[in-house]
């Protein structure tokens, strides 16, 4: 009789809490670029070909700005691609590629005291965001190109190395199709499986995991430039604009809460009546 009845108060107890529980968003990043200017932007160009497979990335330069090029004249981060230099040697036999991108970086990381604040939710399905992008200097009706998230922990997690840069944990590579209007993308951080790091070892590369470990998050957007007829000139864009990220999860309602402990006191103190 003993076990029946503290089952059924801890039943009912789970089931009042439930039934009060409210779904909350939080807003983890939320980029116009028409506040203060980005401190943490960057660009990047790549190129190579084969047969045999070459790099071809030191004939590239990039760079990225913030300009009044966004939705309806606003500020928007303006990605730049310069493949100059590869019209001054001859095409890889078999393929050739180049591409460039860039993107932005936040922080969930207290450089007081050196450690992440972490993210809200183990569950990669709980985060969603939109953005409008476009492209320029393109021939081809649309561009592929790639929303990636980049999740980074902190220093020197896994294990020491020489820089001071944060850990890379997983990239989520969301592939795109870009035109030269902005047109609005949403996406959400489980439509694509997250891709390891090799540097993590394998019984870490788990999200729920670390999720309270992520410090930095990354938002890059890439172009393949050489699939949209960019050629090998200095005029390829990629505009970015109004970027949002949410996380969103239930949470309990103050009522429930107490509740809930309000059950587990119950219990306990059923039990140690019981024992004396």
């Amino acid at each position: 009789m003993q076990r029946f009845f503290v089952l059924g108060i801890a039943a009912s107890t789970l089931l009042v809490a439930g039934t009060v529980a409210r779904a909350e968003v939080m807003n983890l990043v939320n980029e116009t670029f028409d506040g203060a200017p980005v401190s943490y932007n960057y660009a990047y160009g790549y190129a190579g070909g084969g047969n045999p497979q070459t790099d071809r990335g030191n004939l590239t330069a990039s760079r990225s700005t913030i300009d009044t090029v966004g939705v309806n004249g606003s500020r928007a981060l303006v990605l730049n691609g310069d493949f100059t230099q590869l019209s001054t040697v001859p095409p890889m036999p078999d393929y050739n590629y180049s591409g460039f991108g860039g993107g932005f970086g936040t922080f969930f990381y207290d450089f007081g005291t050196n450690k992440a604040s972490g993210l809200p939710s183990p569950n990669l399905g709980d985060y969603t965001g939109h953005i409008h992008l476009a492209a320029a200097g393109i021939s081809a009706a649309t561009v592929p190109g790639e929303i990636q998230v980049q999740l980074q922990l902190p220093d020197d997690f896994f294990a020491p190395d020489a820089n001071t840069d944060f850990t890379p944990f997983a990239n989520i590579n969301i592939p795109v199709r870009v035109g030269t209007d902005f047109q609005t993308y949403t996406f959400s951080l489980d439509q694509v499986a997250p891709q390891f790091d090799a540097g993590v070892p394998d019984a870490e590369r788990d999200f729920a995991k670390h999720f309270r470990d992520i410090g930095l998050i990354n938002l890059n957007f890439n172009v393949q430039a050489s699939d949209a007829g960019a050629g090998n000139d200095a005029d390829n864009f990629f505009y970015v604009d109004n970027v949002v990220l949410d996380a969103a999860g239930a949470v309990p309602e103050p009522g429930s809460a107490a509740l809930l402990l309000g059950g587990a006191g119950m219990l306990l103190t059923r039990r140690r009546a019981r024992r004396s």
